[in-house]
């Protein structure tokens, strides 16, 4: 998944003569195009170009936070909603000035992503894009919303099953002891994989912390958070695969078995727990994450209207 930055059309070094040209205008999936405080002409021309090659363009109306405090300032009595769709309305009206009917239009905020349209347009953005790049599209973005943690969690899924059977693989390794640690570590980075890509790990509590104003362990507790306290450490680790995943686990082995031929017969059993661990893992670690995102939306919404 590669994302361009391409020059603004008009400029002396990119005139419209040879614009197109210029960025390989027909080889990109899909175009964001960026605006501010107004409509260019420009734009609207690059949006005709856009819509005759039937690709698709989703409009980011940026710096929203600072439109907004600048109109209450000349209409102190005018809701923030009220102000949010006047913004949006005055681009749409604009488009129609030249016939364009837009309405995927994004209105962000470059200083909180919380705000505004970003998480309904990150969502729209890895709805839309081709098959082949989902996946790392959705592997590189935060989990901003509950549709996102969504998707998120279908593509970790998909890695479960190549993982338990690598992990169940490497346990099978002729040293004794060898091959069961290498199998727990490989487990344990997965698990904490797992936990950065829904925004648990000790990072994104961090910063989140610092926005809600409290500390990353008054989070935790007040969240119920404890894969933090499972996965402190390796051996941690393997206590919690012992006496949770191993006694719950092995009622699910036979469901989750699959016939597997030579040589891997050896380690059907053990790639079924693998699974199994794995999926529980990533269960626990997307209850954290919806919760989080819940305690989030709702900090946010008593902060600001919109």
């Amino acid at each position: 998944m590669v994302l361009w930055d391409v020059p603004g059309v008009g400029t002396r070094s990119f005139p419209r003569n040879d614009y197109l040209q210029k960025i390989s205008f027909r080889s990109y999936d899909f175009f964001l195009l960026m605006l501010s405080e107004r409509v260019y002409e420009n734009d609207l021309w690059l949006m005709k170009c856009i819509l005759k090659i039937k690709k698709n363009a989703h409009i980011i109306r940026s710096k929203t936070d600072q439109a907004i405090e600048n109109a209450q300032k000349d209409y102190p009595d005018r809701p923030k909603k009220e102000v949010y769709d006047m913004l949006k309305d005055h681009i749409v009206k604009e488009f129609l000035s030249e016939n364009i009917r837009v309405t995927n239009i994004y209105l962000i905020s470059g200083h909180d992503d919380s705000r505004f349209d970003f998480k309904l347009l990150v969502s729209t953005l890895l709805r839309e894009t081709p098959d082949l790049k989902r996946c790392a599209m959705t592997l590189s973005v935060a989990p901003l919303s509950n549709d996102i943690i969504t998707t998120k969690v279908d593509v970790l899924k998909e890695r479960t099953n190549a993982h338990a059977l690598l992990s169940s693989m490497v346990a099978t390794i002729p040293i004794p002891g060898a091959g069961i640690l290498v199998q727990v570590v490989m487990l344990y980075e997965e698990a904490n994989f797992y936990r950065t890509q829904l925004g648990t790990d000790e990072d994104s509590l961090k910063k989140i912390a610092e926005r809600v104003h409290c500390s990353v362990k008054d989070l935790q507790i007040k969240l119920d958070m404890k894969m933090h306290i499972i996965l402190r450490t390796k051996m941690a680790f393997l206590s919690y695969l012992r006496t949770n995943i191993a006694t719950e686990g092995i009622q699910s082995v036979l469901k989750l078995a699959i016939p597997l031929i030579g040589s891997l017969i050896g380690v059907g059993t053990n790639y079924s727990l693998c699974v199994y661990s794995l999926r529980k893992i990533l269960s626990e670690v997307e209850k954290e994450a919806r919760s989080l995102n819940a305690y989030v939306v709702k900090w946010t919404e008593s902060e600001s209207q919109i």
